[in-house]
């Protein structure tokens, strides 16, 4: 059966505040199933405390490192210009020396701001100084590049004014479009609760303002998810760092989740912006509303998760994916308000496959959705190619 159409605004409204709760709560349930299993903090404890242990020795090993690594720790601390997560991390771990000192004990929270720390220093190192840090910094790259599949698509990126040769920035620029708060898109969601607590944290949300052709966004509001940061560029550098230090430790890809608990519950990236970038570089085939897709199982010709957490995550994915909060939605506006939205069953394949998060559903909404505020024939349209009449 196709999905039913409800044209009730305030009913719409309650259902995207209940949805957007839901994927708050599971970030903070994954973070704590991160920090409880042994098997899963005590190998990132490992990994950070090996990226601390190589800052340590370059910041000390050459001016050039030196000037990277101070470089790298003067740009967090402007990032931290404001109470939240950031700012605290950094005055908990005022040295390199603390960082090097503590990292066996940190929590995953904690772990994710070193991890951070480290992608910002490669960058800088690789300016300063090249030489291994230069592969490093392109390793990184390389999953940022993931964000789109030039094979296949590179006609639709021509005829979109994407040069599909370009440099992955040029990709990044044109499907994140952001900007420090302008305040258009918070008088919108600012009767949202959820999203008054997570911007309220002071995580990377609450830097950015998303500009309305932001392609990620124009995904938020058909989806009724909440609108974040874009796609998460600290994401891939999670899953860099983590396959950097991948001889520190046992290695499973289910580590890269760390992204979907930490940087979620903490208000730095919303779920889906952090699912998209795993999604893309084929660790996960994820489905919007179908969270047990954020498995690792093998997609794409990459490793299947082995964890003896594995169990214990899925139970977590599982329970919100049949949580009743849990919608399927596809939302239509009028101006900037609710107009009204298609909704079906929980377990519809055809909307599953709909809502894959991939580089079709990328251009999808960015050659096709104008803005943000999709219209009731924009959203008709596209979701007839996945229920023909």
């Amino acid at each position: 059966m196709p999905p039913q159409y409800v044209d009730d605004p305030m009913q719409i409204k309650q259902w995207v505040e209940e949805k957007q709760a839901l994927e708050v709560e599971l970030a903070w349930e994954l973070l704590d199933i991160f920090n409880t299993t042994d098997t899963l903090i005590n190998p990132i404890r490992e990994r950070a405390a090996a990226a601390a242990y190589v800052m340590l020795e370059a910041y000390q090993g050459s001016d050039e490192l030196q000037c990277a690594m101070e470089c790298a720790w003067w740009k967090e601390h402007t990032a931290a210009g404001g109470p939240g997560p950031l700012r605290d991390f950094l005055t908990r771990y005022p040295s390199l020396d603390s960082l090097f000192n503590r990292a066996l004990d940190m929590d995953a929270q904690d772990c994710s701001m070193l991890i951070r720390l480290y992608g910002g220093f490669v960058e800088q190192a690789a300016i300063y100084a090249y030489g291994p840090f230069n592969e490093l910094a392109q390793r990184q790259l390389e999953y940022r590049r993931g964000f789109l599949d030039l094979g296949d698509t590179a006609i639709e990126l021509e005829q979109a004014g994407i040069e599909p040769e370009g440099h992955w920035l040029n990709l990044m620029q044109r499907l994140r479009r952001r900007t420090s708060p302008a305040g258009l898109t918070w008088l919108v969601d600012i009767w949202n609760a959820p999203q008054g607590f997570i911007r309220s944290s002071g995580g990377g949300i609450s830097g950015f303002e998303l500009l309305a052709d932001d392609t990620v966004l124009k995904i938020d509001r058909v989806f009724g998810l909440m609108p974040g940061a874009s796609i998460s560029g600290t994401t891939t550098d999670l899953m860099s760092f983590m396959d950097t230090f991948s001889g520190v430790g046992d290695w499973d890809p289910i580590y890269y989740l760390l992204a979907c608990a930490d940087f979620v519950a903490r208000g730095h990236h919303t779920l889906v912006e952090t699912a998209l970038p795993l999604a893309l570089n084929g660790y996960v085939d994820y489905s919007i509303g179908f969270y047990t897709s954020l498995m690792p199982t093998g997609h794409r010709g990459k490793p299947a998760t082995s964890h003896s957490a594995q169990g214990v995550i899925w139970d977590a994915l599982n329970k919100a994916e049949n949580d009743s909060r849990n919608r399927l939605m596809l939302i239509d506006y009028d101006g900037m308000w609710y107009k009204g939205c298609y909704i079906t069953d929980r377990g519809d394949q055809s909307f599953k496959l709909l809502a894959t998060a991939d580089d079709n559903m990328l251009m999808t909404f960015s050659t096709h959705f104008p803005d943000q505020w999709a219209t009731h024939q924009q959203v008709f349209n596209w979701m007839k190619l996945y229920y023909p009449v």
